[in-house]
C-alpha cells in the first residue's frame, strides 16, 4: 500500500473524449499514481439499468484502486434515453474506449498489456457481451497481447430474458429501452451465447442483492466453466445491490481483497 503523500497527489485526468463526437457519453477519466510506468489497467464500466449512470460517481473508486497501483479508466457510454440508442451501443462505446486506450499508451503510465474489466450490474453485462463478440474489440485495436487479461463481474446482469421475467417493473423502466424486441434477447445474454475471448473471469455476486437474482451470477459462471473457461464465483453476504461498491479498494474491504487475489493471479 502507498504513502499517505503519495495517496494524495493521485493524478487524475478528468472527460478525455475517446470517440469522435462531442458527446459526454464518449468520455472517461484516467487516474493514476505519480511516478510509475507500466501499471496495470483496470477499466471500470458503470452500471445502472442500461439507461442511468455516470462515470463522476464512481470517482472514490477510482482514486482507491489508483492508491493501490493500479492505473483506472472510468469510461462513460451511451444510454438508451432514446428509441435509437438501444444494444449493442453500450458495448460498442466501451469497445471504443478500450481502444483509445490502447492507442494513448504512450501518453499514459499504464500498459494495455495487463488491462482488466471490471462492471458493475449493467456494466457487467456489457463486459460479457464483449467477451462473446471479439471483433467489437479488435475492430478498435484491442486484440492481440492488447486483449483483456480477465474481466470481474459485480452484481451482473448475464440473462436478460430471466432478469426481465424475476424483476417484471424493471422490464418496462430499463429493460425494453435497452433491449425493445423481446425475440432478440438471448442473443443479448451472454449466459446464452459462446463466449469466444477466453481470458478469466471473477463473478462476484451478495446474497442480499435486492435488485439482480443471484441465479444470474450462478448461470454465467457455470456457463463460463462449460466453455472451459477459467472463472471464479464469489458469493458475499449481506451487501445490497450497490453497497457491495461502497467500500471496493478499500484494503480492509473483503470484497476487495478477494478481487487483490484474483488481479494478483492474472496479471
Amino acid at each position: 500500500m502507498m504513502s499517505s503523500a503519495v495517496e494524495a497527489k493521485i493524478i487524475r485526468k478528468n472527460d478525455i473524449q475517446y470517440k469522435g463526437s462531442s458527446s459526454r457519453a464518449h468520455r472517461l477519466d484516467l487516474y493514476y499514481p505519480p511516478a510509475r510506468k507500466n501499471l496495470p489497467l483496470l477499466v471500470f464500466i458503470h452500471g445502472g439499468a442500461w439507461v442511468t449512470g455516470d462515470k463522476d460517481i464512481w470517482s472514490k473508486l477510482a482514486t482507491r484502486w489508483a492508491e493501490l497501483g493500479y492505473a483506472v479508466a472510468v469510461v462513460n457510454y451511451r444510454l438508451s434515453l432514446s428509441p435509437g440508442l438501444i444494444h449493442p451501443v453500450h458495448s460498442q462505446d466501451v469497445a471504443a474506449a478500450c481502444g483509445w486506450l490502447v492507442e494513448h499508451q504512450n501518453d499514459h503510465p499504464y500498459s494495455p498489456t495487463k488491462t482488466v474489466l471490471i462492471g458493475h450490474s449493467a456494466g457487467a453485462h456489457i463486459a460479457a457481451f464483449l467477451a462473446s463478440h471479439p471483433s467489437m474489440l479488435s475492430e478498435e485495436g484491442v486484440s492481440g497481447p492488447f486483449a483483456p487479461k480477465g474481466a470481474i463481474g459485480i452484481g451482473g446482469i448475464y440473462d436478460i430474458k430471466a432478469f426481465a421475467k424475476s424483476f417484471p417493473r424493471y422490464e418496462r423502466n430499463y429493460v425494453l429501452k435497452a433491449f425493445p424486441n423481446p425475440e432478440k434477447w438471448d442473443e443479448a445474454s451472454p449466459s446464452k451465447q459462446k463466449v469466444s475471448v477466453r481470458f478469466p473471469w471473477a463473478v462476484i455476486h451478495s446474497k442480499n442483492d435486492e435488485a439482480v437474482n443471484i441465479a444470474q451470477a450462478k448461470q454465467f459462471h457455470e456457463h463460463l466453466k462449460s466453455q472451459g473457461i477459467e472463472s471464479e464465483l464469489m458469493i458475499f453476504d449481506r451487501y445490497s445491490h450497490t453497497g457491495i461498491m461502497d467500500h471496493l479498494g478499500d484494503q480492509k474491504d473483503k470484497v476487495t481483497l478477494r478481487i487483490q487475489a484474483f488481479l494478483k493471479n492474472i496479471l
